[in-house]
């Protein structure tokens, strides 16, 4: 069982670059990368998404960001020398017609947009030798604190099921109790309708109805099972869906023996499990 929550933060720096990668993770149905890095890295997008796929990450909102300065820049200069030559051309043109006395500087030429033009080269496979293991670094920190946290939360929802199971334990006591509660009640209706003209073969037959209308068993059977389920699908991962459909299965089968229970006794006993798989469904939602 892991959480869906954590975070990751990792830093490289030498002579020519300083790297910066961190990332926290909340909760969400399905898996969301967002990744917050310099446009210039667009292309390395897949492969970060890749390193996340290849952790086995399935559930969860994960925010990247990725910094990066360069402390050392190449940058290429390149002059347009077909616009320079227009540029004389129209500087010359405009001297001769103004019959000003003017010389071209260089600076006239260079005022001109698109004159000179820089390019900044960048190695991305260079950079991403160096980026790629921060990147891992940051998952590995992140898988760890979701597990951290999973052992946590497999602590507190076995709490709870365990109040369950104990619940569910003393509600099996009362059966006995139950049944000969609605026997007497249903013999002291049928005397008070019939008085002594007691047909007994249609009273155990009435009873029998009746006494089929409020069995429990099979609800108690069907929510054991349940539990168990619960408990081998948490190995599981990703098992967060799964366990919210089981805690789905486990209130209904409650819920059906509250509304047969005749007694108070399993009628507090039911509202105590609902408030413990009320605080297993909350937690269930943390879960990868």
């Amino acid at each position: 069982m892991r959480s869906m929550t954590g975070y990751g933060t990792s830093e490289y720096s030498d002579e020519n670059i300083r790297i910066s990668v961190d990332l926290k993770a909340y909760n969400n149905k399905y898996l969301d990368i967002s990744l917050n890095m310099p446009s210039w890295l667009g292309p390395l997008e897949g492969r970060v998404r890749d390193i996340v796929k290849n952790k086995r990450i399935f559930r969860g909102r994960i925010e990247f960001n990725i910094r990066i300065k360069e402390l050392v820049e190449n940058i290429k200069i390149n002059i347009d020398e077909t616009l320079v030559e227009s540029v004389v051309s129209s500087l010359n043109s405009v001297i001769k017609k103004s019959s000003l006395k003017s010389e071209i500087q260089l600076s006239d030429i260079l005022n001109f947009e698109g004159v000179i033009k820089t390019d900044k080269t960048r190695d991305l496979e260079g950079i991403w030798e160096l980026l790629s293991p921060e990147i891992e670094a940051v998952l590995d920190q992140f898988i760890f604190e979701k597990e951290r946290e999973g052992i946590l939360l497999k602590e507190d929802i076995f709490s709870s099921l365990d109040l369950i199971t104990l619940d569910l334990k003393n509600i099996t006591k009362y059966i006995p109790l139950v049944e000969e509660k609605i026997k007497n009640n249903f013999r002291e209706k049928f005397t008070e309708v019939l008085g002594n003209e007691i047909d007994e073969n249609r009273i155990l037959s009435e009873l029998g109805v009746l006494l089929v209308k409020y069995d429990i068993n099979e609800e108690i059977v069907r929510l054991k099972s349940h539990i168990e389920n619960f408990k081998l699908s948490s190995r599981e991962i990703p098992c967060g869906k799964k366990l919210d459909f089981i805690c789905q299965e486990m209130n209904r089968e409650i819920n059906t023996i509250g509304s047969k229970s005749p007694i108070i006794e399993i009628s507090k006993l039911v509202v105590n499990m609902k408030n413990s798989l009320e605080q297993i469904r909350e937690q269930a939602r943390n879960v990868e």
